[in-house]
């Protein structure tokens, strides 16, 4: 079935969502490294920062208890 919906409104969800999800993951990496995570900003990324290198922040953590 056919359906319609304003532009403007399916691009605002499309923008929220994508932080909600951003959020998620900005969580998750505060949980695993047990302290403020690497930046996730594009922004930072475009300007020459450097991607996280995850497993090696994983790795730190999962370690370092025992």
């Amino acid at each position: 079935m056919p359906q319609s919906q304003v532009l403007g409104d399916i691009l605002l969800h499309l923008f929220n969502h994508q932080t909600h999800h951003r959020g998620q993951a900005h969580a998750c990496l505060s949980i695993l490294t047990g302290g403020e995570p690497p930046s996730l900003d594009l922004l930072v990324f475009q300007r020459g920062g450097t991607a996280p290198d995850l497993e090696k922040l994983t790795f730190n953590r999962r370690f370092s208890i025992r």
